[in-house]
């Protein structure tokens, strides 16, 4: 039976005791955008690219749902895993350590790495995710981290050891980091009682305006769920998910208390922050730093790898400089907690060295799942002949076009103006009307 394909998107039905129909897939509605190779790229991660539709900024839909298509797989660790199967497994939990699993055929054991958003001169971020799981709605969450940072900053802009301070130089709701390097809107202080407030406005320029300004040019805030609707961030102590036997100011934006046990445990003379200043600030920014609950810090001789179960190649930085946690050190106010550049380890430096930025965010998989649009691969149908109109109505890899067209978005033709009803050959053309969002 004849199979031939013309230009211009026309398309050949031939009917006769048996009917094959060939659609063509509309590769170039969604062409992904270029991406860099991963950072962390080489034997120990994957590499999905963009999950973002090319000049998504001008489209209604946002996400290629090809590339979510892999990235349902690789979390799941099914093949041809769908958006269901990704609800199930965000109900159940799956840590770094489950997505680079020997056992999780789709990842063969490494890294997710991906690419979404970019910065002011247009260079692709990547992300490397650590954590699936589901919002206060019960909405499907990826946590997603930056794979590696040349960026440094200072984390506050004053040190001070005191334990009386109104703003601990520690403490992370008042920081300059979160505040003007992360372009969260914040105030930040000049000393421990307040001196020489700065208010910070998040600008639709900076940085990191994608993911934390709605006014932003390709603005991706609608996609990001801030840690107030996560509610495993409100009371997330370290001692639960790692060896050490102490806990640090900033992992959780609640009150998680004093004593140990299912509160904190803090070092001799270390007082809980909660309640002062904008301890809790953090919990309604779209970026924010990890913590040491979150992320860990080392996992050789002990479980010290956090809620995330990270390794240490996601823990260090390809840049060659340690980077910065949110968390303080375990008994000081004037320092706070970074990563080795390795990934082995951690240091307690003062707050205003200079170290590397590496923020993570809640990619919210039910709405960027709503926002998608997927290609449709060349496949044959056959059906027996009836002398009734045929079409491919009912055939599952038809059912994109077929929401397109009822949708109004694109229109479908045959050149005799009718269906196929006598046996003969048939032209079919799909055309994509200016107002798809295609």
């Amino acid at each position: 039976m004849e199979r031939k394909r013309r230009k211009g998107g026309y398309f050949l039905l031939t009917v006769g005791l048996m009917l094959c129909l060939i659609i063509a897939s509309m590769v170039c509605l969604y062409i992904p955008k270029n991406s860099a190779d991963a950072v962390a790229s080489g034997a120990g991660t994957t590499d999905i690219g963009d999950i973002l539709l090319n000049n998504y900024e001008s489209r209604d839909k946002k996400f290629n749902g090809n590339q979510l298509d892999i990235l349902y797989a690789q979390i799941t660790g099914k093949a041809n895993a769908t958006y269901a199967d990704v609800v199930a497994a965000a109900g159940a939990i799956k840590t770094s350590a489950d997505f680079r699993d020997t056992n999780n055929t789709q990842t063969g054991g490494k890294l997710i790495t991906l690419d979404f958003g970019t910065d002011t001169s247009g260079n692709s971020m990547e992300w490397n995710a650590v954590y699936l799981s589901t919002n206060r709605a019960g909405e499907p969450i990826l946590t997603l981290w930056m794979a590696q940072s040349g960026e440094t900053a200072q984390w506050n802009k004053y040190s001070d050891p005191s334990s009386s301070s109104t703003y601990p130089s520690n403490m992370y709701g008042n920081s300059y980091i979160r505040t003007e390097v992360l372009n969260n809107t914040g105030t930040y202080y000049a000393d421990r009682n307040g001196k020489d407030p700065t208010t910070y406005t998040q600008t639709s320029t900076h940085k990191y305006a994608k993911f934390t300004s709605p006014s932003a040019v390709g603005s991706l805030t609608e996609f990001i769920d801030e840690p107030a609707n996560v509610e495993w961030q409100e009371k997330r102590i370290s001692q639960k998910h790692n060896e050490y036997a102490y806990d640090f100011n900033n992992d959780a934006y609640g009150n998680v208390g004093s004593g140990g046990g299912d509160n904190a445990n803090w070092y001799s003379g270390i007082v809980n922050y909660f309640g002062k200043g904008d301890y809790s600030a953090w919990q309604n920014d779209k970026l924010w730093l990890p913590g040491m609950a979150d992320a860990g810090w080392y996992n050789v001789a002990e479980d010290d790898s956090g809620l995330w179960k990270t390794s240490e190649l996601e823990r260090s930085n390809a840049s060659g400089v340690d980077s910065w946690l949110r968390s303080t050190d375990t008994g000081s106010y004037c320092n706070a907690q970074t990563l080795n550049v390795n990934g082995s380890g951690s240091g307690y430096p003062s707050t205003t060295a200079s170290y590397a930025v590496r923020p993570a965010f809640h990619l919210n998989l039910k709405k960027a799942e709503d926002s998608s649009a997927r290609t449709l691969n060349p496949q044959d149908c056959r059906k027996t002949y009836t002398g009734n109109p045929l079409t491919p109505d009912g055939e599952s890899w038809y059912s994109a076009v077929k929401k397109a067209i009822d949708d109004g978005y694109v229109t479908e033709q045959y050149t005799a103006g009718y269906a196929p009803i006598n046996a003969g050959t048939y032209t079919i053309k799909y055309e994509i009307k200016a107002n798809s969002p295609y």
